[in-house]
């Protein structure tokens, strides 16, 4: 199996610039909603040429309701479904 890093050079990806440290977080935090019962759901969709990207919480302290944001910024997407969770239920 291939490391990530041996794909992301192959692929010959550039590294994201200083100003996207919010992947810092999100991992921590995704996985915080996991623990809670929530599930997050990340989709991109090829068909698309803007707002690829699907973003959804559902479940949990959600219960049957969802949160949900397409956006063409991933993790402004992934910030906004947080922000709207974190205010509903961690305030």
């Amino acid at each position: 199996m291939e490391s990530l890093q041996t794909i992301f050079k192959k692929l010959n990806l550039d590294i994201l610039d200083g100003e996207n440290q919010g992947w810092v977080f999100i991992v921590p935090i995704i996985l915080k909603l996991q623990s809670e019962g929530a599930t997050v759901f990340i989709k991109t969709d090829g068909g698309r040429e803007k707002n690829i990207f699907t973003i959804m919480i559902e479940g949990g302290a959600l219960e049957n309701d969802y949160i949900r944001c397409e956006t063409s910024n991933l993790e402004e997407g992934i910030s906004k479904v947080i922000s709207e969770y974190s205010e509903m239920f961690w305030s």
